[in-house]
């Protein structure tokens, strides 16, 4: 996504100040300032992904019309750049491994998926399971939301589930509010 950034400074300038993003671990992210008004200069830059998740600080220098240098940003200094979607932190199975199915009264299998509160999904999660022998195909669980962080399902096993020893493997995808896709 591009985030565009517009400064106000409180006198014109000799020249467009100098601004970049200071990150931890990465490289500085500088951005050209375009001169909007003698006080208000703006630009823009594009967070894409793979780039590294944290907290951007605000590095601003500028030089007033008599060349006095400026350093100060009085509001908003840093910028938390997040290009990961949310990733869920559990997942519960009752009744717990080793599952006993019956092929007579099939077991249905209820799912607990939770994410950290801090990195929620923006909407429900796609959940979906497989056996390893009797159902390979994907198959998705319908959730309902138990809070903004976690979500239960059922999983119903088939009279055939578990005839012979066998793995119950789950995938999930979730999109936070900026398109930030997890998968897990």
């Amino acid at each position: 996504s591009t985030t565009l950034f517009r400064s106000h400074v409180s006198e014109p300038l000799l020249a467009p100040p100098f601004f970049s993003l200071v990150r931890t671990n990465a490289l500085p992210i500088s951005l050209t300032l375009a001169r909007q008004t003698d006080t208000l200069y703006s630009g823009a830059f594009a967070i894409t992904e793979g780039m590294p998740v944290g907290l951007a600080y605000v590095n601003f220098s500028a030089r007033d019309a008599v060349g006095n240098r400026g350093t100060e940003v009085e509001s908003g200094q840093t910028l938390y750049i997040d290009t990961e979607g949310p990733v869920a932190t559990s997942l519960f199975c009752a009744p717990a491994s080793p599952i006993e199915n019956n092929a007579t009264s099939p077991v249905p299998v209820t799912v607990e998926l939770a994410f950290d509160p801090a990195d929620t999904p923006a909407q429900t999660p796609t959940l979906r399971y497989t056996l390893s022998s009797s159902q390979p195909a994907p198959t998705e669980v319908t959730l309902t939301s138990l809070s903004n962080a976690t979500w239960q399902g059922t999983v119903q096993l088939s009279s055939v589930s578990g005839l012979t020893n066998e793995w119950l493997a789950f995938t999930c995808e979730s999109i936070d509010i900026v398109g930030n896709v997890g998968t897990d």
